[in-house]
């Protein structure tokens, strides 16, 4: 960006009230979508070669969730234009980044690796020529519902004597997430034995292994590694003590220990998971996005939306699935059959013993929102719901010893029908 655009971006800056909305490093963000992505309230300033036009789209301290759209377009421009982005940190040190020129639409993905999507303040759009009406418009926020495709379904599986045939071929599940146990290698064998298309997950989940990454790489060196699609960590750093005080240092421990298991994986010629809650999305780290650097480094990354309304569901998810066509990465969502008790918070931290928690707002969550647990007419809603996104892989139910209490309402006079289609 030139010299010129700096010191004007400066100045336009310098005029406009509330560029300096305050953040704090790790906690949760006010961006969120907008009730409407078409802006055409902007402030106009005049430059000795053209005309700069501000669109400050921050409302109510809260701001724009660019990321969730594939393109801005620009409206009425003529003769020679620009068109940059400045995110809240750029804000703050009155700098941009320069998206393009000279064209009405402009791709957003390439932007997201450079800056934070999820928290855009200002558009700027600068041209040689005075135009009478400017508009700007993100578009395509999801990609169209992807027709004739088949829903998956996965389970996390704890104990291996909750797995059984039937259960498998009626919900058609083709993966499971296997807890790593004493009887895990035979289970595996046995099971790969009887399902060979059955795609068998590693699980290992416990918080305090952030610290000890080499411990739980030596217990892995004996797994019956060319059984296996690959293996999963379903840690969570938010349990541990220290995490209240310290958010930030126990979140790069986190990231240093998924790092350094997930090249050991890959050495092995392994896929890593990641099992993560929809909370995520809002947290930064060094000013920087988390699920940037958490998509960087693993191949599939699943969410724990665990809600029981399908549409509530889907837009938890929405900013994984967006970071998973970005990156080229798998996304698939979790979701919750076991039925909870009630979640109360405690120093922001919200839990439950059925493996579930997440960031607490000083509120507390009724158990009647998180499981499908006692609505079956809610999870067919949940499988019917197409996903618009091709980076969408799967369905995780959680867990599998929860199928026993529903009935498939998908399932087909005939049983060999394993994976029946749903839209």
């Amino acid at each position: 960006m030139g010299r010129f655009f700096r010191i004007m971006l400066f100045l336009v800056l310098g005029i406009v009230r509330g560029y300096g909305s305050e953040f704090r490093e790790i906690g949760s963000y006010g961006g969120r979508e907008m009730p409407s992505p078409h802006f055409r309230t902007y402030r106009k300033y005049q430059g000795r070669t053209g005309t700069f036009y501000l669109f400050d789209l921050e409302r109510n301290g809260r701001f724009f969730n660019a990321l969730l759209y594939r393109s801005l377009q620009v409206e009425g421009v003529s003769g020679s234009w620009h068109v940059a982005l400045a995110d809240w940190r750029m804000a703050k040190r009155e700098a941009n980044l320069k998206l393009g020129e000279n064209r009405k639409s402009f791709p957003l993905a390439p932007m997201a690796l450079r800056m934070d999507l999820q928290r855009v303040k200002y558009v700027v759009v600068f041209t040689e020529k005075p135009v009478k009406e400017l508009g700007i418009r993100f578009v395509d926020l999801l990609p169209r519902p992807v027709k004739n495709r088949k829903m998956h379904l996965a389970s996390w599986v704890w104990k291996g004597e909750h797995l059984t045939a039937e259960i498998l071929k009626n919900w058609g599940i083709d993966r499971i997430y296997l807890q790593h146990a004493p009887e895990f290698t035979r289970t595996v064998l046995r099971w790969k034995k009887e399902m060979k298309s059955l795609n068998i997950y590693a699980v290992s989940g416990t918080a305090g292994e952030i610290y000890r990454p080499r411990a739980l790489i030596r217990r892995w060196q004996n797994l019956p590694w060319n059984k296996l699609e690959g293996v999963q960590l379903d840690v969570e750093p938010y349990l541990l003590p220290e995490y209240r005080d310290h958010p930030a240092e126990t979140l790069h421990h986190y990231l240093k220990f998924v790092r350094e298991v997930g090249t050991w994986v890959h050495q092995k010629g392994k896929k890593l998971s990641l099992a993560v809650p929809f909370w995520f999305q809002n947290i930064l780290l060094n000013g920087n996005p988390l699920l940037r650097e958490i998509f960087r480094v693993t191949d599939e990354v699943v969410v724990m939306s665990y809600r029981n309304q399908a549409e509530e569901v889907l837009n938890l998810s929405r900013v994984f699935l967006r970071w998973g066509e970005i990156t080229g990465k798998r996304v698939s969502i979790g979701i919750e059959l076991l039925p909870l008790q009630r979640e109360e918070s405690s120093d922001g931290i919200c839990a439950t013993e059925h493996f579930y928690h997440l960031r607490c707002r000083d509120t507390e969550v009724h158990e009647g929102k998180i499981s499908f647990a006692g609505h079956p007419d809610r999870f067919k809603q949940m499988l019917l719901l197409p996903v618009p996104a091709p980076s969408f892989d799967r369905l995780v139910l959680h867990d599998l010893s929860a199928l026993k209490y529903f009935k498939n309402p998908l399932i087909k006079k005939k049983a060999a029908d394993i994976h029946p289609t749903l839209w």
